[in-house]
């Protein structure tokens, strides 16, 4: 009877993890090898592995710091969007955990947007981040929640090689009908190939990343 509640219990304990915080149990979600249906939904990132690699594994690389993509440019757009403008992305991957939880922000221009509690999936050098953002304008009336995968290769340089990104409506109110229609999504690239490390701190600007999101002309 002893062994086997040994057995029971180092399996409970391989499957889940748990920190004491302040007399209360954390857990603390099981090693993910590819992005849960509760993040973005599997038909979502399926839709997605047409236009940008998908990166699955327990064992992705560390991606924590700053860095700098430029100049993006539009592989594709669900909603048939077309646009040559290109723009630059300043992204922060911090706080990445030994259970492959990390935070991500991203400024354009003198906005930005936060997720937290994201995951990164891969193997070896190899990953994508996915996470959500909830972003509202009150001056314009709208607010929405999106879903964010950004893929590439860790070099041993310290820069991200094939970066891809994109970006997935996946909830939003919308009065004014400004905004992508939920389940479109928009796929950029890093256009030379290279995303490199930038030493950067969040701005305090509120202003929401809006450029991905929009209908009509960014």
């Amino acid at each position: 009877m002893r062994k086997k509640y040994k057995l029971i219990l180092l399996l409970t304990l391989t499957m889940f993890g748990c920190l004491e915080k302040d007399n209360e149990t954390v857990m603390i979600p099981p090693y993910l090898e590819s992005i849960p249906e509760s993040l973005i939904p599997d038909s979502m990132v399926d839709s997605l592995r047409s236009y940008m690699t998908i990166n699955e594994g327990e064992n992705p690389p560390v991606i924590e710091g700053g860095f700098l993509a430029s100049p993006m440019a539009l592989v594709y757009a669900s909603d048939a969007y077309q646009n040559n403008n290109f723009y630059n992305a300043k992204l922060l991957f911090s706080s990445q955990s030994c259970r492959n939880m990390l935070c991500y922000t991203e400024e354009q221009a003198s906005a930005q947007l936060v997720c937290d509690n994201a995951i990164v999936t891969g193997q070896g050098s190899k990953f994508t981040f996915a996470g959500r953002a909830e972003m509202k304008n009150n001056a314009a009336g709208w607010s929405c929640v999106i879903g964010l995968i950004i893929s590439g290769e860790r070099s041993s340089n310290g820069s991200i090689q094939r970066l891809e990104y994109a970006n997935v409506m996946l909830e939003k109110n919308d009065p004014y009908n400004v905004l992508l229609e939920v389940g479109d999504f928009r796929v950029y690239r890093d256009q030379d190939g290279n995303t490199t490390p930038h030493d950067w701190q969040p701005s305090a600007q509120t202003d929401p990343v809006t450029t991905n999101i929009m209908k009509g002309s960014l």
